[in-house]
């Protein structure tokens, strides 16, 4: 056992030289022996569990097959977002009990006063192993202390740093959703914890009908606190990608980002349309285009967005989209795009946040073009644009 924690803290030595993210083990890769029962969060060494230490810790070398990745035995199935295992907890379990469960990590170095930092982690809603509800609060903070104690039941009596964006009811089975937030540092914090701060009364609640227990249970992935000026050429302002709606319908531009500190206009009167959001919904009766003004602590960007609105611009987009197959999808990679209409096109592959991470110009041959994708697993974007018309095509890409 000395020599597994002797392993682990050169492996964090190194790893801190080699990378901003400033939470260890991020993803729950390193471990101290494999997962044979419930409430084994510790394996995942430094990870541990607060109030009642009942977390549960996932992982392909399970000697257990309910906690083994990406099965837990036949009661439900979710690939890890990267590597081979995750963390599960509950947000919510029984009616009005106040149950809860947390998953919380000392950072590799405490945070700085005034300094701003991306903090990300991703969720999937687990089905009938975990009960069959969905809850909204989903949410983590950033404490200069070890938070143990509780308020209302289980409920640690701390404020959230962020929530989702939005705070929705997250119900996804089978996509790994990004809970992320911009937090600027009061200076000392060290700990970061996960999970659902608020009582029943003040949580949403939506009945998945996936199984009878009465409990809302999540799978935690890939956990990252970035200091912001350590990004090269990332967190720019992001209007999100041109689109058609048809008239009277609405669409959402921007990002799905907590705290980060955006203005929108409307051109050509540049109109103030809404403040210190990073993604709104609008809805315009002609072609419009939007400006977002983007002050990331201090330093301030701009993008832009059209949405083109019709009678019939909706049929058309969607036609358009159709003709267009991406294949296979999910993928391991090696992507293969086939269209009926399209020969010379731009294609680009960006991640959720936007990140440019495929860029290319290239002929559609035989109706087929091909390319390989060197990425980690997730959710991605490819754009695809006729370099003769400018008629753009998103599809979502899933990576294994």
């Amino acid at each position: 056992m000395q020599k597994i924690f002797i392993l682990f803290f050169f492996l964090l030595c190194l790893y801190s030289k080699a990378q901003y993210n400033l939470v260890p083990n991020p993803s729950f890769e390193i471990y101290t022996a494999c997962p044979n029962g419930a409430s084994q969060l510790s394996l995942a060494i430094p990870w541990v569990a607060p109030t009642n230490n009942d977390a549960d810790y996932f992982n392909s070398c399970a000697t257990n097959i309910y906690y083994g990745v990406p099965n837990q035995g036949t009661y439900n199935f979710q690939m890890a977002h990267t590597g081979n295992a995750y963390a599960g907890i509950f947000f919510y379990n029984g009616i009005n009990n106040n149950y809860r469960e947390y998953c919380s990590v000392q950072l590799i170095n405490m945070l700085t006063a005034g300094k701003c930092y991306w903090v990300n982690f991703y969720v999937n809603k687990s089905s009938s192993f975990y009960g069959k509800y969905a809850v909204n609060n989903i949410g983590c903070a950033l404490t200069t202390t070890y938070i143990s104690s509780t308020g209302t039941g289980f409920v640690l009596n701390i404020t959230p740093s962020f929530q989702k964006f939005g705070n929705p009811i997250i119900s996804d089975t089978i996509n790994w959703i990004s809970v992320s937030g911009v937090y600027t540092a009061n200076g000392g914090e060290s700990y970061l914890t996960i999970g659902n701060f608020f009582n029943d009364t003040n949580t949403d609640t939506l009945n998945t009908g996936s199984g009878n227990y009465p409990g809302s249970g999540y799978l935690i992935d890939d956990v990252s606190v970035i200091p912001i000026d350590s990004i090269s050429g990332a967190m720019l302002a992001n209007a999100g990608v041109d689109k058609s709606i048809a008239i009277g319908d609405s669409a959402f531009i921007g990002q799905e980002i907590s705290n980060l500190n955006c203005n929108w206009y409307q051109l050509p009167s540049n109109t103030q349309i809404a403040t210190n959001t990073s993604g709104i919904y609008v809805k315009p009766n002609t072609t419009t285009t939007y400006v977002v003004e983007q002050n990331l602590c201090g330093t301030i960007t701009y993008d832009t967005v059209k949405v083109y609105a019709s009678p019939t611009a909706l049929k058309d987009y969607e036609a358009l989209q159709n003709s267009v197959t991406i294949y296979p999808n999910p993928s391991d990679g090696h992507i293969s795009i086939r269209s009926k209409q399209l020969s010379d096109i731009v294609i680009t592959v960006t991640d959720i946040t936007g990140k440019v991470l495929y860029n290319e110009q290239t002929t559609v041959t035989a109706s087929f073009v091909n390319f390989n994708l060197n990425v980690k697993a997730g959710t991605y974007f490819v754009t695809i644009v006729n370099a003769h018309t400018n008629e753009k095509i998103i599809k979502k890409l899933m990576i294994q």
